[in-house]
C-alpha cells in the first residue's frame, strides 16, 4: 500500500479527525522526520516507516508502551501516560504552562504526532492546536494554535 492508502486506512481504523495541514504534511514525498521548534528537536511520526540511520522508525501506528503495559498505537501515547500517572495527577486536570488547567479527558483525546526525549507533541482534539506534554512534570504547553502555525515556527538550519 502507498502512503495515502495507509493513512486513509489508519484514519478509518481509529476514527481519527486530523487537520488538513497535518494530513498534507504526512503525505509529502519526503516528510520531515525531525523538526526544530524553540530549541527542541521533535522526532515526527510518519505514515510509513523510515529508514533514517540510527533512529527506530516512528509511525502513527508504532507500538508505544510504558511500565510493561500492553502496547498501544503511538497516536494514543497520551492515554498510556495517563494510565501510568494516576499517582501524579491531582483531580481530573493537568496544569497548563500558562497556569490554566487542561482536563484529563481532553488530554486523553489528543493525538500524538511527535516525540522528544519521552515528551510528546500532540494535536488537541478540541482546537486542533499543537501542544507538548512534558512527562517529567506532567504539564502541558501550547506550542502553536494550529499545525500551519507550527510549521511556520520550524527552524531550518
Amino acid at each position: 500500500m502507498n502512503r495515502t492508502q495507509v493513512l486513509n486506512s489508519t484514519i478509518s481504523k481509529y476514527g481519527l479527525e486530523l487537520p488538513k495541514p497535518y494530513l498534507d504534511f504526512l503525505l509529502k514525498d519526503e516528510p520531515e522526520l525531525e523538526i526544530e521548534i524553540q530549541d527542541c528537536y521533535w522526532f515526527m511520526a510518519t505514515v510509513l516507516p523510515s529508514d533514517w540511520e540510527g533512529q527506530e522508525p516512528l509511525t502513527l501506528e508504532s507500538d508505544f508502551s510504558l511500565d510493561r503495559l500492553e502496547p498501544v498505537p503511538f497516536i494514543y501515547a497520551l492515554k498510556m501516560f495517563l494510565l501510568t500517572a494516576q499517582e501524579f495527577l491531582h483531580g481530573n486536570v493537568i496544569q497548563n504552562e500558562s497556569g490554566s488547567n487542561f482536563t484529563i479527558e481532553r488530554l486523553s483525546r489528543g493525538i500524538a504526532i511527535g516525540e522528544e526525549n519521552g515528551d510528546l507533541l500532540f494535536i488537541d482534539a478540541n482546537s486542533f492546536g499543537v501542544y507538548a506534554f512534558y512527562h517529567d512534570g506532567y504539564y502541558v504547553s501550547e506550542i502553536a494554535g494550529s499545525f500551519d502555525k507550527l510549521l511556520q515556527m520550524v527552524e531550518y538550519s
